[in-house]
């Protein structure tokens, strides 16, 4: 845990990697996606992006991820999912 009560995702990382764990599939939502984009720690992901809302109380704002995604990784490219409005970005 860092001071934050938060994981230290950056050794985290290590430790996976020295375990010989060079790719990993993570299923985050904004907090962790935004914490794994401040440490610096993805050379590639998928973002997938849902217009479906279940509840308007639990949608969540992800501008300001999106924009520190587009700041941070230049090189993307769509997917078509085929399902209706969602989308899939391939960052790298």
């Amino acid at each position: 845990m860092n001071d934050n009560q938060n994981f230290n995702l950056r050794k985290i990382s290590q430790k996976l990697y020295t375990l010989g764990l060079h790719r990993l599939l993570v299923e985050t939502g904004k907090n962790l996606m935004t914490n794994f984009l401040n440490e610096n720690l993805l050379n590639e992901f998928y973002f997938f992006k849902s217009d479906k809302i279940i509840s308007n109380k639990d949608k969540i704002n992800i501008s300001s991820l999106v924009k520190m995604i587009n700041k941070n990784y230049k090189n993307k490219k769509k997917i078509n999912t085929y399902l209706d409005k969602d989308t899939l970005t391939h960052y790298y």
